[in-house]
C-alpha cells in the first residue's frame, strides 16, 4: 500500500493470499464509472416482480436467514411453480431446497436432471447444471441452454461463472460482457464483474463496481446476507490494497459474514487496524483470525509479523515465528512453504543476533 509502513504493507500483501487475488492492483482516473441507476432500467429489477411476489420473497429471505428453510420452501413454491416464473425467483427456490437438504445433494440433483430432460427449457437446463454433480455436465447443460435461448442473461451469466471457477477469466469476461450487453443491470452478472475486475490492473474501476453492486442490492431480497457480506470483504480487500485503510476498516466492522468467512473477517480488519498505526487492534483481531481456524497460517504470520516490527517484542515474535515454522512442516503448497522459508530465516536472524 503506497504510503504505509513497512509492516503494514507485509500484512496486506499476506492478506491478499487469502483471497487468491493473484494480479497486480492500480488506480485510474479515467476508469469508467458505474451508475447505480443502471440497475434501476434492469428487467432484473425486483419492483418488476410485482409487490405482492416481492413482500413473499421477502418473507422467504427471513426465513432463510434464520435457518427455517422449511418456512422459506412454503413460501417460495407457489411463486416457483407458476407459469413463466421469473428465473431468478426458482433459483431461490433451487436454494431454499439445498439448504433444506444439507449435504445430501444427490435426490436434488436427481429431480433437476430429469426434468431438463423431459422438458428441456433454458431454465430447467440452468438450474441441473447448478447442481450439477462434476463441471463438464455443468458446461453441457448451459451449452444446452445457450443454444434453445441465445439471449438469456441467466445463460451467459452462468458460462461466465464456469468459465471463471475454472480460471479461465478472460472466457469469463468475455461471457460477462455478453450477459451485460443484454441486461445492463443483471445483479449477478454484475458481481461476476466485479471479481473479474478485482483480478485485473483495474482496482479503482472494481471498487467502483462493488460499491455501486450494494447500494443496488441493499433491500433486494433475492441476495442473502452472506453474499452481501461477501461482497464486503472483497471490496474491503481491494480498499486496503489502495490504502484507504480507514473506510476498510469501517466495512469490516459492519460485515457480518457466514462463517466460512469469519477468518477472512478477522485477517483483513488485522491488516486494517495494522494499516491504521494500531498494532495491539490488529494484534487482537490477527489472535482473533487464529482462533476461529487453529490450522489457517496466515493469522500466524500477521501475529509474527506484528509482534516483530510493530511492537517489538522480540521473545514474543521469536515464539511466533517458531508457531509459523511449526506448522508448515510436511506442507507441500506454496504459500506454505514461502512462509516456513520466511519463519526460518527470520529465527535464524535471532539466533545470530543473539550470539556473542
Amino acid at each position: 500500500m503506497p504510503g504505509a509502513p513497512h509492516g503494514a504493507r507485509s500484512i496486506a500483501r499476506v492478506a491478499a493470499l487469502l483471497l487468491a487475488l493473484a494480479a497486480p492492483f492500480s488506480a485510474c482516473s479515467s476508469t469508467p464509472r458505474r451508475d447505480v441507476r443502471v440497475f434501476t432500467r434492469s428487467v432484473d429489477h425486483p419492483e418488476r416482480l410485482g409487490s405482492a411476489r416481492l413482500a413473499t420473497l421477502e418473507r422467504a429471505r427471513e426465513a432463510l436467514e434464520r435457518a427455517d428453510a422449511a418456512a422459506a420452501l412454503a413460501l417460495l413454491e407457489p411463486l416457483a411453480a407458476e407459469s413463466g416464473a421469473p428465473f431468478a425467483i426458482r433459483r431461490m427456490h433451487q436454494d431454499a431446497l439445498l439448504e433444506l437438504a444439507g449435504g445430501d445433494t444427490k435426490p436434488l440433483a436427481a429431480v433437476a436432471r430429469a426434468e431438463a430432460e423431459a422438458q428441456p427449457t433454458a431454465d430447467n437446463l440452468l438450474l441441473w447444471a447448478r447442481v450439477a454433480p462434476d463441471a463438464d455436465a455443468a458446461r453441457a447443460a448451459v451449452e444446452h441452454a445457450l443454444t434453445l435461448d441465445p439471449r438469456n442473461v441467466w445463460a451467459h451469466y452462468a458460462a461466465a461463472f464456469l468459465r471463471a471457477r475454472g480460471g479461465d477469466w478472460v472466457a469469463a469476461r468475455e461471457c460477462v460482457a455478453r450477459a451485460l450487453e443484454l441486461d445492463p443491470g443483471h445483479r449477478a452478472a454484475r458481481r461476476l464483474e466485479a471479481a473479474i475486475l478485482s483480478r485485473s490492473a483495474r482496482s479503482a474501476e472494481a471498487i467502483n463496481a462493488l460499491e455501486v453492486w450494494l447500494e443496488a442490492v441493499r433491500d433486494d431480497p433475492r441476495i442473502s446476507a452472506a453474499e452481501r457480506a461477501d461482497a464486503q470483504l472483497d471490496l474491503a480487500h481491494l480498499l486496503l490494497l489502495d490504502g484507504r485503510d480507514q473506510r476498510a476498516r469501517e466495512l469490516l466492522e459492519s460485515a457480518s459474514p457466514a462463517e466460512g468467512a469469519v477468518l477472512t473477517r478477522w485477517c483483513l480488519l488485522a491488516a486494517a487496524e495494522q494499516a491504521a498505526g494500531r498494532p495491539r487492534e490488529a494484534l487482537t483481531a490477527a489472535e482473533r483470525a487464529a482462533a476461529t481456524d487453529r490450522s489457517a497460517l496466515l493469522p500466524l504470520v500477521q501475529i509474527a509479523i506484528l509482534r516483530e516490527f510493530d511492537l517489538g517484542e522480540r521473545e514474543a515474535a521469536r515464539a511466533a515465528w517458531t508457531r509459523v515454522l511449526e506448522s508448515t512442516r510436511g506442507a507441500t503448497d506454496l504459500a506454505s512453504l514461502i512462509q516456513g522459508l520466511r519463519a526460518r530465516v527470520v529465527l535464524e536472524r535471532f539466533g545470530a543476533e543473539a550470539a556473542p
